[in-house]
């Protein structure tokens, strides 16, 4: 409003737009992040990997000597210089970066840490017997009617994402449009719930075609972003030393995002091997 955007231009374009991007149409997050990630796509363009999001990890994981990564190792504990795995196992070590979502963090840290909070998104999946063509566009709800807040065609971005002669769409559901039974209790499977009023808001979209689209899977984040207040977010940057052998690192310690992830693991990492080199 102050840039003097109006009403019209908020609610149909940055609502749907910087809403799906924060989780949360009623943008309340501070105005430093909102001219960030504006920042950010102004800069450079907006992409996804050719072969899906998993091959950052395993681009990461692939520069590591075998055996380095142990998976499958639930963490109950942890402490000075040392984790305690579910198993009952003691791994030792000069220092403990707890890499993970705020509010696991905060559990594992037990009153190091507070917990950040979360906002949730669910995503749902179809297969598109005919693909679309068209740009490799983000479709926004600018009308606020129906659940669906944007989607996009996925096999317009990267032919990879789909088999040849087939499309592949993903459609993204913010908590504000979840049934209120399925926001109090985590883990509760979505699909019935949402099904009805998403084909019927696709068909209103894309007319009768949109009857022949599969629905493959539905993927329920609870915990997808740490809240972003103007209260959580200062200062900016959260330390990532918790003390001499424990540091922490995620996005809940910079910006909720994967450029904040990785940038706060980084920091850490760099912080802390300055730190065991000078003794």
């Amino acid at each position: 409003r102050d840039f003097g955007f109006s009403e019209r231009m908020i609610d149909t374009f940055f609502r749907p737009f910087m809403g799906g991007i924060l989780l949360d149409r009623g943008l309340s997050a501070p105005s430093r992040l909102f001219r960030f990630y504006f920042r950010m796509m102004a800069d450079g363009a907006t992409s996804v990997p050719a072969l899906g999001m998993e091959e950052i990890p395993r681009q990461l994981a692939g520069r590591l000597p075998d055996g380095t990564i142990r998976t499958d190792a639930p963490v109950a504990r942890v402490g000075k210089g040392e984790v305690e795995l579910e198993s009952g196992e003691v791994l030792s070590a000069r220092a403990v970066v707890v890499a993970t979502e705020g509010p696991v963090a905060a559990r594992l840290l037990r009153g190091k840490l507070a917990n950040p909070g979360s906002r949730g998104t669910t995503t749902l999946w179809f297969a598109i017997p005919e693909p679309l063509d068209g740009d490799p566009v983000l479709i926004l709800n600018g009308e606020g009617k129906g659940p669906v807040n944007h989607m996009a065609f996925m096999d317009r971005v990267s032919e990879k994402y789909a088999p040849e002669g087939r499309g592949l769409a993903a459609l993204n559901v913010l908590d504000d449009a979840l049934p209120e039974e399925i926001r109090i209790h985590p883990g509760t499977d979505p699909t019935a719930a949402l099904l009805p009023a998403v084909g019927a808001q696709m068909k209103e979209w894309f007319g009768s075609s949109a009857r022949k689209w599969q629905h493959l899977r539905t993927y329920r984040i609870d915990h997808a972003h740490p809240l972003q207040t103007p209260r959580s977010f200062d200062p900016p940057v959260r330390s990532s030393r918790l003390g001499r052998d424990l540091w922490v690192a995620g996005d809940h310690r910079e910006n909720a995002s994967l450029n904040g992830a990785m940038g706060s693991g980084r920091r850490a990492a760099r912080q802390l091997a300055e730190e065991l080199a000078g003794g």
